[in-house]
């Protein structure tokens, strides 16, 4: 009989033992049968310490039987024991995990990978937080060797296989001077880097969750600083000098370790060296990087594997990933250098990446390969998907199963034709070629094609066969291939395609040998054979791909489009353009609603929006609110998006429709011309539909930034950057404290200083940061620039002016730095919680000469008009840039010796024949045209034109005009007639005026104003010809625009409008503490899963102590807090860190600083766990 098996240690993470956290399903199975085993996990606090140490004992005891159940297992009794902890931190780790992007996949020092050492295994999880696809996958290389000492073989062993699967046939550590590294020795690691790791506003919460193995809500800020201190050594240690990769930036040919604590940001913009991996482009880096050395001349754990000798070979491994939202975002690259540092030579080598694949129930799955021709190149993929439409790990997520596979992206790089172009060491190399994938191979636990033994030698012949396209038969049967169902003989067995059901594909009972039933599979990628000689150097990337659709079969339809994404990405060298940065967003927590902010970091901003790489542009931001802090982009409810007013909205791009289970052309953006926001309000809860948010519940929330590309056919069209997932709580303000404003509320200012016609906003965006200062926004000249201030472009910017900028200052504090943007907008910058815009002209603003012109019948006050609308003129349009085309400045009419922005005077025109004044008058004749219309002498008008800049002081000015010779309006008085024809032009001219004429007009023509000061022309028609163009007492107002220049002042306080605090308030507030839920029945709705158990205390101030006794006056639990929240949470356990038992709890509350105490009854009603059964 078999010997008793339980299939849950391997397939749980355990929280804490001594917390009967226990995750799956217990089913013994022994001699009577299957056993269902029930626990009550959350025993009564007194439980006798007897009793459990005695359960531990029976549990520890089946978990050690669980190994013989099945084959995996079986060979894992021979593992080497670990020599390291699985995660030293700032120290020697032996594991690490990519968990940058939608993967969570574990490597170890010594080459193993998808293992996690905390469960045994299943270390490739996807999506993250899921379950999982991978239970553990490894390099195997093999050859028939020659002794390059002697030309023979060796004496003994020819054929040789070394690697990972099961048993390490490698220790960890690189070849120096000949000899292996002490695999002890504190060099010799897991090195482990993400470079963000230093940046300002990266959440390392979830990261650290997943290195130490623990409960998001179980982190602790000593968790985040030992993560981060651990990032940091890894960091400034990265083993070059060994061969880890780095990023030359400056392209020196060598590695300049950039200074510490330096930022993403700052590694670019700074043109720094980086430990890390690029392709083409050096600042489209990995995200997060793995590297390790190892070696095979450890004569024990080679022999441990699969029998044979080493070869003598140094393996180094770099794995890195992604943080993207786009395929690349399910992907984990591995690159594999193996170096000979050995005596022996192959014309027959053979690399595989083997892998066990467990998607989710290990027992019913199917594998596949394809080598189809994908644009002019053979695919070489071989993956794993579900034999059932629902899969029962998969199926506690609410998810069908994913699909994931393995692809050579790159082979071992063999010489080639002269066309041929090879990759190696991510570069180009011309006559040379990677091999593909030159056959696959599968198996299933238990049944006649099963693992090849390991420790023993046979072990090692099996696998020569597989490596060479044969099936794992024993050594002494003689080779053979597969048989596919048309009798073929192939090395490519199951290469159908499982979603159009054509070809051989698992499951269906054909081919020989026959498919086996659904099963624990394996699965091996081979590629060669190809020539190896000592010093040699060998790569191999592999790329771990993973798609998740609608159902187990659309799931590999994406998996297989992530595929081919990646691939394209991996041979352009990763010269593939990167999403915006993220954007820098804070939270605050107000009354029944979030403010999340990310205008006030304008570093931050201004990379966002400004520093997206050819040819993709920035587009907009996304807000979204998620289920959780790990979720995914797709799993989040999109609250807004906020994009700038162009002709971009909707964008389309190839995605996976679950509908039809195809990659589809569909929206992924959807702007609407709403303009930017750099901030956003939340009051009521998307992901439940829930009309309001409630106080004291944790939410999640994210900002993405997006750039669309001007190529239509690039792809991706659009690229989104990763959301960072915030939490946020809504609360009353803290006990004692006060807000005074709310978001939206304006502030009035003042122009305290200059004449600029401008517009200033100031707007509460963070009531918690009003700081209730006084401010000073100023206008400051400190450079000039060239303009191209006569609008012709074919001159060029030819004009020095200054250049006004604005910043706003508090005291002698700058809040926001010098700024050109003279726009009032929702996009205008934050500072001190406030939003502030200013709306003018400066003075290298084409086109905003004129503010307006209006005009006044007699009676009206011009003071309180600002259009020609009692007028009888309508404009002609001859390409002015006011009133409709028929007015401007002088400059762009006919010429002026004054340039557009020198244009600042007000003037009027009144109109009275008895008191009027001369004009000069030009005759445009037959020939000539305008400019050559000639002087024909200084008449009378009906009217007087005025500078009225200065309203307590007029100056009367010159004026001129001009008539076309042969039409009725030819009376020299600027009277309009109906027709265009009848060419009444005006000139108004910044000279005094004189009433006789000035002697340089005479015998000019009208090209004369090129030499004058015009301030501004135009030229008008009469609207209803039976009424006067104007009459006595009527106004015309021409009114400059006032430039903004450095004079201008605005000045506005926020006194009164800042948090306030009272210790009176203080104690006040503290009537208003409690504890939620209460009761607590069995659940509260904010956990967010069944080990992690908690009710809150509310409205506490910084400093509390909590002692929590039974009705029996026992204590049983003591709390501290100190920190600036008013929430502390109970978990529910003793301070033996047991759950507690139901029942009545007395909570009495300390608060030393307030002198207060409260005392608060609770209820626990304790849910009974009872374990699931398989």
């Amino acid at each position: 009989m078999p010997p008793a098996t339980i299939f849950t240690a391997r397939r749980a993470r355990f929280a804490s033992v001594f917390g009967w956290s226990i995750k799956s399903t217990a089913v013994l199975t022994g001699p009577q049968g299957p056993v269902n085993l029930t626990l009550n996990q959350r025993s009564s606090c007194d439980m006798k310490p007897r009793l459990l140490a005695a359960l531990v004992l029976v549990f520890a005891l089946l978990f050690t039987l669980a190994g013989n159940g099945l084959a995996k297992d079986e060979l894992n009794a021979n593992r080497v024991p670990k020599q390291k902890s699985p995660l030293g931190v700032t120290g020697t780790p032996t594991y690490g995990m990519l968990n940058i992007n939608n993967w969570q996949f574990w490597l170890e020092a010594n080459g193993r990978s998808g293992y996690n050492p905390f469960i045994d295994g299943d270390g490739g999880i996807f999506p993250k937080n899921t379950s999982f696809v991978i239970y553990q996958d490894g390099f195997i290389f093999g050859a028939s060797l020659i002794d390059t000492r002697t030309g023979l073989p060796p004496a003994s062993e020819k054929i040789r296989v070394g690697g990972q699967t099961y048993n390490q046939g490698m220790v960890a550590g690189a070849i120096v001077n000949g000899q292996p590294e002490d695999p002890n020795s504190a060099g010799v690691r897991l090195y482990r880097i993400r470079r963000d790791f230093n940046d300002v506003g990266v959440d390392l919460r979830a990261d650290a969750a997943d290195f130490f193995q623990k409960g998001l809500n179980a982190v602790t800020d000593a968790d985040i600083a030992n993560l981060k201190a651990q990032y940091a050594k890894d960091w400034a240690e990265w083993p070059v000098q060994k061969g880890a990769p780095y990023i030359d930036r400056n392209k020196n040919g060598r590695y300049d370790p950039p200074p510490a604590n330096v930022s993403s940001r700052d590694l670019i913009a700074n043109n720094l060296d980086e430990p890390g991996i690029a392709g083409a482009d050096p600042n489209a880096p990995a995200n997060q990087v793995m590297w390790t050395a190892a070696n095979d001349f450890n004569e024990a754990n080679s022999r441990g594997l699969y029998g044979a000798a080493p070869i003598g070979l140094e393996l180094q491994i770099t794995a890195w990933a992604y943080q993207r939202t786009d395929a690349l975002g399910n992907v984990v690259f591995k690159k594999y250098r193996l170096i000979n540092r050995g005596f022996f030579k192959s014309d027959s080598f053979y690399v595989c990446q083997w892998s066990d694949p467990d998607l989710g129930d290990f027992g019913d799955d199917f594998v596949g390969c394809d080598v189809s021709e994908v644009a002019g190149k053979l695919v070489s993929l071989g993956f794993v998907y579900n034999s059932n439409s629902v899969d029962r790990e998969f199926r506690k997520f609410n998810l069908p199963p994913p699909s994931g596979g393995y692809d050579f992206f790159q082979g071992p790089l063999v010489k080639g034709d002269p066309t041929d172009v090879g990759i190696f060491d991510l570069k180009k190399r011309s006559g040379f070629k990677n091999l593909g994938m030159s056959s696959f191979n599968y198996f299933s636990a238990g049944s006649a094609i099963s693992d090849p033994p390991q420790t023993q030698y046979e072990g090692t012949l099996r696998w020569w066969k597989m490596l060479r396209g044969f099936i794992a038969d024993p050594s002494t049967r003689a080779d053979r291939k597969w048989i596919d169902p048309a009798g073929t003989p192939t090395n490519f067995p199951l290469s159908g395609d499982p979603v159009a059901k054509t070809g051989w594909i698992d499951g269906d009972g054909r081919g020989t040998p026959s498919t086996l039933p659904p099963g624990d599979r394996r699965l091996l990628l081979v590629s060669g054979p190809f020539s190896y000689a000592p010093g040699d150097t060998q790569e191999v990337v592999v790329g771990i791909v993973a798609g998740l659709g609608a159902d187990r079969l659309s799931s590999i339809s994406v998996m297989k489009f992530t595929d081919r994404f990646a691939q394209n990405t991996y041979d352009a060298l990763f010269a593939v353009p990167s999403a915006p940065k993220a954007p820098s967003v804070a939270v605050r927590q107000l009354d029944g609603e979030i403010i999340l902010e990310w205008g006030s970091d304008l570093g931050n901003v201004n990379q966002t929006e400004n520093s997206n790489p050819v040819p993709y542009v920035f587009q907009g931001y996304n807000v979204y609110q998620f289920p959780s802090t790990t979720s995914g982009l797709s799993e989040g409810v999109r609250l807004a998006t906020y994009d700038l007013i162009d002709e971009v909205t909707v964008v389309l791009d190839d995605q996976f429709d679950p509908q039809s289970g195809q990659i589809l052309r569909l929206p992924v953006q959807l702007g609407s011309n709403s303009g930017i926001f750099r901030y956003h309000r939340v009051t009521t809860d998307a992901v439940t539909g829930r009309p309001r948010l409630r106080n004291g519940q944790e939410y999640y929330f994210g900002v993405t930034a997006y750039s669309v590309s001007t190529d239509p056919f690039a792809t991706p069209l659009t690229l989104e950057s990763t959301p960072v997932i915030l939490r946020a709580i809504p609360q009353s303000p803290n006990p004692g404290t006060r807000y005074q404003t709310a978001l939206g509320k304006e502030v009035a200012n003042t122009h305290s200083a200059g004449i600029a016609d401008a517009t200033v906003m100031v707007k509460v965006i963070d009531p918690t940061k009003v700081t209730g200062s006084g401010y000073e926004l100023r206008v400051v000249v400190t450079d000039s620039i060239f303009i191209d201030a006569d609008l012709d472009p074919s001159n060029g910017d030819e004009t020095k002016v200054p250049n006004p900028k604005w910043q706003l200052v508090r005291g002698g504090t700058v809040v926001l730095p010098a700024s050109t943007d003279f726009k009032i907008s929702d996009a205008n910058p934050i500072g001190d919680g406030l939003q502030v815009g200013i709306s003018g002209a400066p003075f290298w603003v084409a086109g905003t000469e004129i503010a307006f012109q209006a005009y006044a019948k007699k009676g009206q006050d011009i003071n309180t008009i600002r259009n020609v609308n009692a007028s009888n003129w309508s404009p002609v349009n001859w390409g002015g840039n006011f009133f409709r085309g028929g007015l401007d400045v002088g400059y762009n009419f006919f010429g002026s010796t004054l340039l557009p922005y020198q244009v600042t005077k007000t003037v009027e025109i009144r109109f009275n024949a008895a008191d009027g004044q001369n004009a000069y008058n030009f005759v445009r004749q037959a020939t000539g045209g305008s400019g050559g219309s000639p002087y024909a002498g200084f008449f009378p008008q009906p009217f007087k034109v005025l500078d009225v800049t200065n309203p307590s002081s007029p100056r009367q000015i010159d004026f001129a005009i001009m008539e076309q010779f042969d039409q009725p309006t030819k009376n020299n008085v600027w009277n309009p007639g109906t027709a265009a024809g009848n060419r009444e032009y005006f000139f108004i001219i910044d000279e005094d005026y004189t009433p006789t004429a000035k002697p340089e007009y005479t015998g000019k023509t009208l090209g004369f104003t090129v030499d004058k000061p015009v301030l501004y022309a135009g030229w008008y028609t009469v609207t209803d010809p039976t009424k006067p163009p104007y009459e006595d007492g009527d106004v015309w107002r021409i009114k400059a625009t006032n430039l903004i220049t450095a004079g201008d002042r605005w000045t506005f306080s926020t006194a009164g409008m800042n948090p306030t605090f009272s210790a009176e308030t203080q104690k006040a507030d503290l009537n208003k503490i409690n504890v939620f839920p209460n009761p607590y029945y069995a659940l509260n709705a904010a956990e967010t899963n069944r080990f992690v158990r908690f009710v809150t205390f509310n409205f506490l101030p910084e400093k509390a102590t909590v002692r929590i006794f039974n009705v029996a006056g026992q204590l049983v639990r003591i709390l501290e807090k100190n920190d600036n929240t008013q929430f502390l949470r109970w978990d529910l356990n003793n301070q033996n860190n047991f759950p507690v038992a139901s029942g009545m709890y007395i909570a009495h509350i300390d608060m030393p600083e307030t002198g207060a105490t409260k005392v608060l009854k609770l209820a626990v009603i304790q849910e009974q766990e009872v374990l699931e059964v398989f």
